[in-house]
């Protein structure tokens, strides 16, 4: 196997991986699809409409970027880079499901990584990660 076939089934793991791991959020919260399978012998009813729960979206945004809450925007903006590196589109084919998923995936962490930053003073934005030594 090459070097870069390895590399792209490697990145695909880790894409698939958060992909599921949102999809399992969405259903957590009550977001996911709301389609009832029915039975084999029975004939498909309409599904009835379930009522979505309110999440706060900072509890959405920590599950998302896997942070608790509290965290400090270091360890926020850590989160974010680790997720956002695994899933940049670019490792992936053109048109390939995969760079589709990544997108997704990249929105939903740009999203949780904006609501979780909202509060935060802009100068620790900007030099809150430095390193002084």
């Amino acid at each position: 196997m090459s070097i870069g076939r390895r590399a792209y089934d490697i990145l695909r793991g880790h894409v698939n991986q958060e992909w599921e791991r949102l999809q399992g959020l969405d259903a957590f919260a009550g977001q996911g699809s709301t389609a009832a399978a029915a039975a084999p012998d029975m004939e498909p009813t309409e599904p009835t409409p379930r009522p979505t729960p309110k999440v706060d979206p900072h509890l959405r945004a920590t599950a998302v970027l896997g942070v608790s809450v509290g965290t400090p925007f270091n360890e926020i903006r850590e989160a974010f880079l680790r997720l956002e590196k695994r899933s940049d589109p670019e490792n992936f084919p053109e048109n390939s499901p995969e760079r589709a998923r990544a997108r997704e995936i990249q929105k939903e962490i740009r999203w949780a990584y904006g609501v979780l930053t909202e509060n935060v003073d802009p100068t620790e934005k900007r030099f809150g990660s430095l390193e002084i030594d």
